[in-house]
């Protein structure tokens, strides 16, 4: 392998502009977010430090009955109808509307340190499975994130021996 093959960091190759929002983001722009840019996860920060993550499936909660869709978001913001809903009913929606993203972030969460090397990145994937992961410097803040993609870019580049 090439000296320069050997040397390669995460921070050399992963994306720096991330797109994250705040602890009050509303669940509506969260899901807007992920369904428009076409995300798998958003990372939640304060201070730029990452306080947890939302996933896709996270839109789904434990009770099958409430679920945070972004179609139905969409539908309960246009619906003129809501005058003809019950009390209850319109509590419901006023609170699914106006939930944020510390409501159903997880703050079960795996990162990585930026000088992570690519050696040590690969086995970090091919055991977790996970197919992008937030980049953080030694201060805990975030500074980035890494997919397979960026790995295989590598490989398609020659800078990664196969």
């Amino acid at each position: 392998m090439s000296e320069n093959k050997i040397n390669i960091k995460v921070k050399d190759i992963m994306t720096k502009d991330v797109i994250s929002v705040s602890l009050d983001t509303k669940i509506t722009d969260v899901a807007d977010i992920l369904f428009k840019n076409r995300f798998q996860g958003v990372q939640v920060l304060s201070g730029g430090k990452i306080m947890g993550m939302i996933l896709q499936k996270d839109f789904f909660t434990r009770d099958s009955s409430n679920p945070y869709l972004p179609s139905y978001f969409k539908f309960l913001r246009e619906n003129k109808e809501k005058q003809k809903l019950s009390k209850e009913e319109t509590d419901k929606v006023d609170r699914l509307l106006n939930s944020e993203a510390k409501d159903i972030m997880s703050e079960d969460y795996v990162s990585i340190l930026q000088d992570m090397d690519i050696q040590s990145l690969l086995f970090f994937f091919r055991t977790t499975k996970f197919p992008s992961i937030p980049v953080i410097d030694d201060k805990n803040n975030l500074v980035g994130i890494i997919t397979v993609s960026d790995v295989l870019n590598l490989l398609k580049d020659g800078k990664l021996e196969k």
